[in-house]
Protein backbone atom coordinates (compact mmCIF):
# COMPACT_ATOMS: atom_id res chain seq x y z
CA UNK A 1 0.00 0.00 0.00
CA UNK A 2 1.74 3.12 -1.26
CA UNK A 3 0.79 6.77 -1.48
CA UNK A 4 2.42 9.74 -3.13
CA UNK A 5 2.47 13.44 -2.38
CA UNK A 6 2.54 16.64 -4.39
CA UNK A 7 4.88 19.63 -4.10
CA UNK A 8 2.44 21.38 -1.74
CA UNK A 9 2.49 18.51 0.78
CA UNK A 10 -0.84 16.87 -0.08
CA UNK A 11 -1.10 13.07 0.12
CA UNK A 12 -2.60 11.25 -2.87
CA UNK A 13 -3.27 7.61 -3.73
CA UNK A 14 -0.58 6.07 -5.91
CA UNK A 15 -2.79 3.76 -7.98
CA UNK A 16 -6.18 4.32 -9.57
CA UNK A 17 -7.71 1.46 -7.55
CA UNK A 18 -6.33 2.33 -4.09
CA UNK A 19 -9.57 4.03 -3.00
CA UNK A 20 -13.15 2.71 -3.09
CA UNK A 21 -14.91 3.49 -6.38
CA UNK A 22 -18.59 2.92 -7.13
CA UNK A 23 -19.13 0.59 -4.19
CA UNK A 24 -16.08 -1.54 -5.10
CA UNK A 25 -13.61 -1.76 -2.22
CA UNK A 26 -10.24 -0.25 -3.09
CA UNK A 27 -6.89 -1.81 -2.36
CA UNK A 28 -6.45 0.10 0.90
CA UNK A 29 -9.74 -1.26 2.27
CA UNK A 30 -9.04 -4.78 1.00
CA UNK A 31 -5.54 -4.76 2.50
CA UNK A 32 -6.73 -3.50 5.89
CA UNK A 33 -9.57 -6.06 5.89
CA UNK A 34 -6.89 -8.60 6.79
CA UNK A 35 -7.14 -7.21 10.34
CA UNK A 36 -10.54 -8.91 10.64
CA UNK A 37 -8.90 -12.30 10.18
CA UNK A 38 -5.70 -11.35 12.03
CA UNK A 39 -6.70 -8.91 14.80
CA UNK A 40 -3.13 -8.21 15.95
CA UNK A 41 -1.97 -7.28 12.47
CA UNK A 42 -0.58 -3.77 12.04
CA UNK A 43 -0.61 -2.21 8.58
CA UNK A 44 1.45 0.65 7.25
CA UNK A 45 1.02 2.97 4.32
CA UNK A 46 4.30 3.58 2.51
CA UNK A 47 5.01 7.11 1.39
CA UNK A 48 7.52 7.42 -1.42
CA UNK A 49 9.26 4.39 -2.84
CA UNK A 50 11.30 3.74 -5.95
CA UNK A 51 8.95 5.79 -8.13
CA UNK A 52 9.15 8.87 -5.88
CA UNK A 53 11.84 11.33 -6.77
CA UNK A 54 14.28 12.20 -4.02
CA UNK A 55 14.13 15.82 -5.18
CA UNK A 56 10.39 15.85 -4.38
CA UNK A 57 11.05 14.71 -0.81
CA UNK A 58 13.79 17.30 -0.43
CA UNK A 59 11.64 20.12 -1.85
CA UNK A 60 8.67 19.40 0.41
CA UNK A 61 10.66 18.61 3.55
CA UNK A 62 13.01 21.60 3.22
CA UNK A 63 10.13 24.05 3.69
CA UNK A 64 8.66 24.12 7.20
CA UNK A 65 5.12 24.92 5.99
CA UNK A 66 4.93 22.11 3.41
CA UNK A 67 6.72 19.72 5.78
CA UNK A 68 4.13 20.40 8.49
CA UNK A 69 1.27 20.12 5.99
CA UNK A 70 2.60 16.79 4.71
CA UNK A 71 2.96 15.44 8.25
CA UNK A 72 -0.62 16.39 9.11
CA UNK A 73 -1.91 15.06 5.79
CA UNK A 74 -0.08 11.76 6.28
CA UNK A 75 -1.52 11.23 9.76
CA UNK A 76 -5.05 12.10 8.60
CA UNK A 77 -4.79 9.99 5.42
CA UNK A 78 -3.40 6.98 7.29
CA UNK A 79 -6.15 7.18 9.93
CA UNK A 80 -8.90 7.78 7.39
CA UNK A 81 -7.96 4.64 5.46
CA UNK A 82 -7.49 2.35 8.46
CA UNK A 83 -3.71 2.01 8.60
CA UNK A 84 -1.79 1.89 11.88
CA UNK A 85 1.07 4.07 10.74
CA UNK A 86 3.35 5.13 7.94
CA UNK A 87 6.52 3.87 6.34
CA UNK A 88 8.66 6.68 4.93
CA UNK A 89 10.49 5.27 1.91
CA UNK A 90 13.03 7.91 0.83
CA UNK A 91 15.46 6.53 -1.69
CA UNK A 92 18.44 8.75 -2.42
CA UNK A 93 20.97 8.04 -5.14
CA UNK A 94 24.67 7.77 -4.36
CA UNK A 95 25.50 11.07 -6.04
CA UNK A 96 23.41 12.86 -3.41
CA UNK A 97 25.55 11.52 -0.56
CA UNK A 98 27.46 14.80 -0.36
CA UNK A 99 24.24 16.43 0.87
CA UNK A 100 23.65 13.73 3.51
CA UNK A 101 23.70 16.11 6.49
CA UNK A 102 21.07 18.34 4.91
CA UNK A 103 18.96 15.33 3.89
CA UNK A 104 19.21 13.90 7.38
CA UNK A 105 18.05 17.16 8.95
CA UNK A 106 15.05 17.31 6.62
CA UNK A 107 14.14 13.73 7.53
CA UNK A 108 14.55 14.31 11.27
CA UNK A 109 12.41 17.48 11.21
CA UNK A 110 9.74 15.62 9.24
CA UNK A 111 9.71 12.71 11.69
CA UNK A 112 9.31 15.18 14.57
CA UNK A 113 6.38 16.79 12.74
CA UNK A 114 4.82 13.35 12.16
CA UNK A 115 5.07 12.45 15.84
CA UNK A 116 3.52 15.78 16.84
CA UNK A 117 0.67 15.44 14.31
CA UNK A 118 -0.03 11.85 15.41
CA UNK A 119 -0.08 12.87 19.05
CA UNK A 120 -2.62 15.63 18.31
CA UNK A 121 -4.91 13.26 16.41
CA UNK A 122 -5.07 10.29 18.73
CA UNK A 123 -3.83 8.61 21.85
CA UNK A 124 -3.28 5.27 20.13
CA UNK A 125 0.25 4.51 19.05
CA UNK A 126 0.95 5.70 15.52
CA UNK A 127 3.67 3.53 14.00
CA UNK A 128 6.44 5.25 12.06
CA UNK A 129 9.04 3.32 10.15
CA UNK A 130 11.70 4.51 7.74
CA UNK A 131 13.36 2.69 4.91
CA UNK A 132 16.13 4.68 3.36
CA UNK A 133 19.17 4.22 1.27
CA UNK A 134 22.56 4.08 2.89
CA UNK A 135 23.44 7.31 1.10
CA UNK A 136 20.66 9.32 2.71
CA UNK A 137 21.90 9.00 6.25
CA UNK A 138 25.36 7.43 6.30
CA UNK A 139 27.27 10.59 5.41
CA UNK A 140 25.97 12.53 8.38
CA UNK A 141 27.53 11.85 11.76
CA UNK A 142 24.88 10.72 14.22
CA UNK A 143 22.07 10.64 11.68
CA UNK A 144 21.15 6.99 12.18
CA UNK A 145 20.97 7.61 15.93
CA UNK A 146 18.80 10.74 15.50
CA UNK A 147 16.40 8.99 13.12
CA UNK A 148 16.21 5.79 15.18
CA UNK A 149 15.12 7.78 18.26
CA UNK A 150 12.05 9.01 16.35
CA UNK A 151 10.84 5.81 14.69
CA UNK A 152 9.58 2.39 15.64
CA UNK A 153 11.68 0.68 12.98
CA UNK A 154 14.52 1.75 10.70
CA UNK A 155 15.62 -0.16 7.62
CA UNK A 156 18.75 0.90 5.78
CA UNK A 157 18.77 -0.54 2.28
CA UNK A 158 21.94 -2.54 1.89
CA UNK A 159 22.08 -2.83 -1.85
CA UNK A 160 22.88 -0.61 -4.82
CA UNK A 161 26.24 0.34 -3.38
CA UNK A 162 27.62 -0.26 -6.87
CA UNK A 163 26.05 -0.50 -10.28
CA UNK A 164 26.02 0.73 -13.86
CA UNK A 165 26.86 4.26 -12.66
CA UNK A 166 30.34 3.09 -11.55
CA UNK A 167 33.32 2.84 -13.87
CA UNK A 168 34.40 -0.44 -12.26
CA UNK A 169 32.88 -3.74 -11.14
CA UNK A 170 32.37 -4.40 -7.45
CA UNK A 171 30.05 -6.36 -5.17
CA UNK A 172 26.43 -5.29 -5.40
CA UNK A 173 25.96 -5.39 -1.63
CA UNK A 174 29.32 -6.13 -0.01
CA UNK A 175 29.37 -7.50 3.50
CA UNK A 176 33.11 -6.94 3.77
CA UNK A 177 35.48 -4.85 1.66
CA UNK A 178 37.72 -6.91 -0.61
CA UNK A 179 41.33 -5.87 0.05
CA UNK A 180 42.91 -8.23 -2.48
CA UNK A 181 45.30 -6.55 -4.94
CA UNK A 182 43.47 -7.81 -8.04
Amino acid sequence: AFAKFDHKGHVLPLEHNDLDVGGVPGMYRRFNALKTKYPHLKTLLSLGGATARSADFKQVLANSATRRRLAQQVVNYVSEHGFDGVDIDWEVKKRAAARAKSLCNHLVYFLQELRAAAKELSHKHFLITVVTGNHTISGSAGCIKRVSELVDWLNVMSYDFHGSWDSYTDSHAPLYRDHSPS
